[in-house]
């Protein structure tokens, strides 16, 4: 519990644990905004029932919603006395500076006498940039730095030179690995391996340049790979996924890691039959724990038990011998329309041959 807000921090052993902070609003074009007020404020809602501790907004997400949604921690993005002050008027007990800003040690200052814990933000692109925070001015006025960038240092050290900055300042370190080789996401999972306690990150890894890790493969690794009992609710995201649609605009892949609508998606007969008797063969989680559903599609490479098995879910009871005769016809269709078959074209096809017959 900080200041009145309670943190789902993700716990990683007897006495560690992972601070998430999300800056997908931060990053989406302000224009998104417009209109989307109430969408945004569920959106953050679902964002902290996931596991996110602190979600980051800029000064133009304040315009927009002046009112901040009650149980949710925000992080503001400072880069003057005003924004400060409009920290204050908005009740926003956590900010974070740019480097070029921490020089300004009045306005820093400013915001430690309103009782806000602050952050600075230092670009890290090559080892020695993490080496040289401890020489940075002002450095005895905030509370946590933030390292962005890392993707760029091909060094297996860098987790050694963060562990030990952290000691060396006696303060928080958060990392925000950028996306620019698409490893921020395995970057962020090793810094949290390690026994770093602060990370940052967006959903679906959204970002204006280069992107940013992906909070809900992060979170999901996180529970799956290193099997840590998290008091979240990972079945929010597609939620989550839906309400970022709505606010920016994007449409998600169907195939995305995690949050994409057909990942669970079967049809292969091998597959099929394997993921009947054993789930885990073909599933690296059971799709309940991110909300979705495992579902058996029919196209061009099903088998006749597979098509047996889906008129089973529809209702049906058909003998193998029977579905193998309609089969043909189903692999003709899905072969003319380029895709697997909808439930309603399959159920058309059984009920003409059986009209036919």
């Amino acid at each position: 519990m900080r200041d009145g807000v309670s943190f789902m921090a993700i716990p990683l052993g007897k006495n560690n644990a992972v601070t998430v902070v999300d800056r997908t609003l931060s990053e989406l074009l302000s224009k998104k905004y417009a209109g989307k007020r109430l969408e945004t404020v569920y959106f953050c809602r679902i964002l902290k029932e996931i596991g996110v501790d602190l979600i980051e907004i800029d000064t133009k997400f304040l315009e927009s919603i002046p009112k901040l949604p009650c149980g949710v921690a925000f992080l503001l993005r400072i880069n003057s006395k005003e924004d400060v002050m409009r920290a204050f008027k908005s009740n926003v007990k956590y900010c974070i500076f740019p480097e070029k800003t921490l020089q300004d040690a009045e306005t820093v200052r400013k915001a430690k006498n309103f009782g806000i814990k602050t952050t600075v933000e230092v670009k890290a692109e090559k080892l020695s940039d993490i080496d040289r925070v401890k020489n940075l001015s002002n450095l005895d006025l905030v509370d946590e730095v933030r390292l962005a960038g890392l993707d760029s240092i091909f060094d297996p050290l860098w987790v050694n030179k963060v562990k030990k900055l952290s000691k060396t300042l006696n303060k928080a370190i958060n990392i925000c690995p950028q996306d620019t080789y698409y490893s921020a996401t395995a970057l962020a999972l090793e810094a949290i391996m390690s026994g770093i306690n602060s990370i940052t990150v967006s959903f679906l890894g959204y970002g204006k340049s280069t992107g940013l890790a992906a909070l809900e493969e992060v979170v999901t690794a996180t529970k799956v790979i290193l099997n840590t009992e998290m008091k979240l609710d990972l079945s929010k995201l597609p939620e989550a996924a839906q309400y970022f649609t709505l606010i920016s605009g994007i449409k998600i892949p169907e195939n995305k890691p995690v949050v994409g609508k057909r990942i669970f998606e079967y049809q292969a007969g091998i597959h099929a039959d394997g993921i009947e008797k054993d789930p885990e063969t073909y599933e690296p989680f059971d799709p309940s724990m991110v909300g979705l559903k495992r579902e058996l599609t029919i196209g061009k490479h099903s088998g006749k038990r597979a098509l047996q098995r889906k008129l089973e879910e529809l209702g049906i009871i058909c003998k193998l011998e029977e579905a193998a005769r309609i089969l043909n016809y189903v692999r003709e269709k899905s072969i003319q329309c380029k895709r697997d078959l909808l439930d309603e074209e399959i159920l058309d096809i059984y009920k003409s041959l059986q009209f036919i017959r």
